[in-house]
């Protein structure tokens, strides 16, 4: 997520665009796939077929699983905004600042390997949502520095992140 801020209101958002531009990718190799399969005049391989159908079913879903999120919180109207943006129209989620209890840095444990880190909102009544669909394994860091354009920045800076909300939201870690 990045940050932009003023005093009275911060802006975070994340960029998908890496999960976008590999999931365009495998709907357009699965597509042009299926589509030289079913020209072949000796007849169709249904293996094939499968797999060809599954790459460009697997880049929907790649696509699907990665909105565009912006979280805005507003000091001054004491609400915080999350909305997501996908393959389907926007999703909208306004919370009021008494309703959050704590934001806290979600851990997604791995078998063997680092695990993943998200930031996340735990409201009073115990519920938790997710301020980001993407995960990065470094909470200081961001997974992909800067040798790649912005637009396919995945990481974020979520410790720094998360401590910016706290102070705007006049809440703890929980």
């Amino acid at each position: 997520m990045k940050p932009a801020a003023a005093d009275d209101e911060l802006i975070l958002s994340d960029s998908p665009g890496c999960y976008w531009l590999f999931g365009v990718v495998l709907v357009a190799l699965g597509g042009v796939a299926v589509w030289l399969e079913l020209g072949r005049e000796t007849g169709v391989a249904p293996l094939a077929l499968l797999m060809a159908g599954a790459a460009a079913v697997l880049g929907l879903a790649m696509i699907y699983r990665s909105p565009r999120t912006q979280v805005t919180a507003n000091r001054a109207a004491r609400r915080l905004t999350v909305r997501q943006r996908g393959l389907f129209p926007a999703k909208v989620q306004e919370i009021p600042f008494a309703e959050v209890g704590a934001v806290t840095l979600v851990e997604r444990p791995r078998r063997g390997i680092l695990p993943m880190y998200g930031l996340a909102l735990r409201l009073n009544d115990g519920r938790q949502v997710m301020l980001t669909r993407l995960w990065t394994q470094d909470r200081a860091r961001p997974a992909f520095r800067n040798r790649i354009p912005r637009l396919f920045e995945c990481g974020a800076r979520l410790e720094e992140q998360a401590r910016r909300l706290r102070t705007l939201l006049g809440v703890g870690k929980g």
